[in-house]
Formats: structure tokens, sequence, C-alpha cells
């Protein structure tokens, strides 16, 4: 007798819809492609730019360098305060008892009351408070510089979250549809088992990877969660939704030369300003050991119950140095000499590093375009053979080791393909980052 199924026939009836199984896979993985690929149903850069200008004034985080930013202006203000003129004020009141040496018995006792006015302007220190004043300014744009780095990092970080929700939303929806797949599958393997063509063995084999794959989606959920959390933290509120947006043009030139770059980077800026202050402040150090002149304007007024009212008038000429302090001065020289000596070197290892953080950035940016771009392919090809096994199998010609095989290879790739493009959008943003250009490309500045 021949076999009962031809290789030209199926051996379960069209009623099964064979080809309707996986189709939610499918659609997403087709989705996936072309919205890397081709951009398709991806929103605007300008879009994405106008939602996260909306709120990235009002963070935490941005809200904490304005309030710095006014720190600083209000340092400077102090140190060129010292430019200006003194003025001090002074009032007292009390008793006032005299005892006669030669009047044993006979005191002169009343009350006295005192006020005065001195005003003083410094007229030369050999640049002692000009170097301070410096100093200050100096700190003052090195933190500045340091702000904006945070303001970057910031900005980042609101990316981040913004592509961590969507990585986390893609891959849940990911493993519901490869979820569904399985259910379908192992319902096509129990009809198969009703024709006599499976197994009750087949059946739990089919029964194991279903559960396989329920067992993914707690922590995936988890994620998801964590990344909504996360991204509610950041941006004060829900996100209803895990847009995918462009990303914006770049010019590759501006990228390949690192060094000239250096110059603008913030934190490079900010260690030249510290070392600038620390060199600063050792010249003022020294500057003091040499004294100062003031010229002083001061008027007093007393009165007493014995001697009557009394006032004065004087304008002075004042040169002031301290000869010997304990060997403070000189502990503050060595202090800010040692200070300075230490930044020098610190300026020399922050450059190497930075150095090195664009080189990095720039090269792990190539690298994930080239990883994105080869995952489609690897998505594309996997998915063909998904489509292949899963019929060659309707016709018999496909062991259920195989259609395991090829559906575990399908998921991984859309897997892989969701965690490359993620981390491509990350390594691009971060790139940016590490250039100085982020908040310029979202045209952020506060």
């Amino acid at each position: 007798m021949g076999h009962a199924y031809s290789q030209s026939s199926p051996i379960v009836s069209n009623d099964l819809k064979i080809a309707d199984i996986g189709i939610r896979l499918d659609r997403f993985s087709i989705g996936l492609m072309d919205a890397v690929e081709n951009q398709k149903d991806v929103r605007s850069f300008e879009s994405l730019r106008l939602e996260i200008s909306s709120v990235f004034s009002s963070t935490p985080s941005i809200l904490r360098t304005i309030e710095a930013q006014n720190f600083l202006d209000a340092k400077r203000a102090e140190a060129f305060s010292s430019f200006l003129p003194q003025v001090r004020g002074s009032f007292s009141y009390g008793d006032q008892r005299i005892r006669y040496s030669d009047r044993s018995s006979l005191n002169d006792q009343g009350s006295i009351s005192s006020n005065g006015i001195t005003v003083s302007q410094l007229l030369f220190d050999f640049g002692a408070t000009s170097k301070t004043y410096l100093s200050s300014e100096e700190s003052r744009n090195a933190s500045k510089a340091k702000i904006q780095q945070d303001r970057s990092s910031a900005l980042l970080a609101l990316i981040r979250s913004r592509i961590e929700l969507r990585r986390t939303s893609q891959r849940l929806e990911l493993l519901n549809a490869f979820l569904e797949n399985r259910k379908q599958f192992l319902d096509l393997v129990r009809q198969k088992a009703a024709l006599g063509v499976n197994s009750n063995a087949d059946i739990i084999r089919a029964e194991s990877k279903v559960f396989e794959a329920a067992d993914e989606l707690p922590f995936a959920l988890k994620r998801f969660n964590e990344a909504k959390l996360r991204y509610q933290e950041l941006y004060g509120k829900e996100n209803k939704g895990a847009d995918a947006y462009q990303m914006p043009i770049l010019n590759i030139a501006e990228f390949e030369d690192a060094e000239s770059t250096l110059e603008s980077l913030g934190t490079v800026i900010e260690a030249r300003g510290m070392l600038k202050a620390a060199e600063n402040d050792y010249q003022a150090a020294k500057a003091r050991l040499l004294g100062s002149t003031q010229l002083e304007l001061s008027r007093n007024q007393s009165r007493t119950d014995l001697y009557g009212p009394k006032s004065d008038l004087s304008l002075q000429l004042v040169y002031r140095v301290e000869f010997y302090s304990g060997g403070a001065q000189m502990a503050v020289i060595d202090q800010t000499a040692a200070k300075r000596n230490e930044l020098k070197w610190e300026v020399e290892r922050i450059e190497r590093d930075q150095r090195r953080v664009l080189q990095e950035s720039f090269a792990n940016y190539l690298a994930q375009k080239t990883s994105t771009n080869s995952r489609i392919s690897v998505l594309r090809g996997v998915k063909a053979a998904s489509d292949i096994t899963k019929d060659l199998f309707n016709y018999g010609r496909s062991s259920l080791t195989d259609v395991f095989k090829v559906q575990e290879d399908y998921l991984a790739a859309a897997k892989n393909l969701v965690e490359t493009e993620s981390d491509f959008q990350v390594s691009y943003y971060e790139m940016l980052h590490s250039y100085n250009l982020l908040l310029k490309k979202f045209e952020i500045s506060i």
C-alpha cells in the first residue's frame, strides 16, 4: 500500500490556515525592519526636540544647575566688592566712672556714648586683590562649563529614558507575539495529532515550548514597568506611548578630528579653568606677604556727662603688613602651589581621557550602525527560513525539532534587532554628548 500523503498535498486541511500562524510575529518583524531601514511610521526629530524642550527646563536636575549659576554670579560679585570703598560704622553706650588718685573718697561718674563711621579705599596691594578676583572669574568660567556639561548629561538622560521605554515596550510586544506564535503552533500540532500525524510526545514538546515562551514575559514586563517609572521620574509625567523618532542629521566630518573638538569640551574647559584659578590663587597669596596701602577717612563723635560732646575727623594713608603670623601665610602659599601643580597633571589626565572618549564614542557609533544593518539582513533571512520551515512542516517534510529551532532563531534575530536599534540610537546621542553637540542639536540654552 502506498504512502497515505503525497508530497504535493498538505497533511492538514487548509481550514487550519497555516499561513496565519505567527502572523503577529511577522507583522512585528516587518514593522521593525521598515522603521529601522526605511523610517516608516517614525516621527520627525523636530517633534522629539519640541517635546523634550518643553520639559527640559522644569526638571529638578536642570533647576539645580540654574541655581548653581546664580551662586557663581554671587561669588563673582563678592570678589569684585574688594575693589570698592568699604564703609564701617560703630555705636556704643555705657557708664563711665573716674577715680582720682588724690581723692580717695570722691569719684566722678556718668554715662558715655559714641558713634563713628570709617570709609576705606584700597589703593595698592601688589596685585593680591586683582589676582583673587581673576581666580574667582576663572572658577566661575570653569563651573559654567561644568554646568553646561551637567545640562548635556541631563538631556542625554531624558533621551535615554525615552529610548529605554521604547526598547522595553518592543521587547514586551515581541515576546507576546512569540508566545502567540507558540500557542498557534501547539494548536496545529494537536490538530495533526488528531489526524494521526503527530504523537502525544510532540504535543508535550510543543506545550513545553509555550511554557518557555510564557516564562520570559514577567521579567520583560518588570523591565517595562521600571522604564516607565524612570521616564516618569525624569519627565514628571507618564508616557502614553513609545513612539519612534528620527535622529538629527549629522555631518560625519565633525567627528573625525577629535583633537580640534577637545578645545570646546566642557570637561576640558573646566579643568583648564580650575588650573588658571589655582595659579591666580598662588600669585595672590605671594602678593599678600607685601601688605596693602589704603586711604581711610574716619569721623567719630562721643559724649559724656563729665566732659560733654567731642568729635574728630581724620584722613589717613595707611600701609598694613603682617611681619609674622605663626607661619600661616607661608603655609597658604605652599598649599596654593601644591594645588596648582596637582591641577597641571589633572588637566593632562583629563585631556588624554577625553581624547579616548571621543574616539571610542565615534567608533561605537560606527559599529552600532553597521551592526544594525547586518541584523536587519539576519532577521529578514530568518523570517524567510521560518516561513519555509512552517510550510515544509505542514507538508510533512520538516521535523518538529526543525520548527522549534527556526522559531528560536526567529525570536533571537528579532530580539537582537530591537536591542541593536536601541543601542545604535543611544550611541548616536552619546556621541553628540561627547562632542559637546547635544544641546546645540536640540537648540537648548538656559
